[in-house]
């Protein structure tokens, strides 16, 4: 896998941000191809949620990529997410996959992202 370097990522994360942010507003999800080729991130789009994830949890705020989903028929966060999660929210280990995807979903679309 191709790491990012430091100024990429931090010129990327504040567009991915006020994109992920304003798809939460509008209670929306978007698929990770589509915001991956937005961002022409192929190859490292993962590594920029995953770090946009942990700022976002620094700052007491819902895991962001949660509304990122695989395209599929039920859409559902893809397996970064969840490592990530189990990772960042140690006691959502107990929970299947689904609720845990639902509940921080849920999190993110019900947060006051203007504070």
């Amino acid at each position: 896998m191709h790491r990012l370097g430091s100024e990429k990522m931090e010129r990327y994360l504040p567009q991915v941000r006020r994109r992920l942010v304003a798809v939460a507003a509008r209670r929306e999800l978007v698929k990770y191809n589509s915001i991956q080729n937005e961002f022409g991130g192929r190859g490292y789009f993962g590594q920029v949620l995953d770090e946009l994830n942990r700022r976002e949890h620094r700052f007491g705020r819902p895991l962001l990529s949660a509304i990122v989903v695989r395209d599929q028929p039920n859409p559902i966060a893809g397996e970064g997410f969840f490592v990530l999660a189990r990772e960042l929210l140690p006691a959502s280990s107990a929970r299947g996959k689904r609720a845990l995807w639902e509940a921080e979903r849920d999190r993110v679309w019900s947060f006051d992202w203007t504070r």
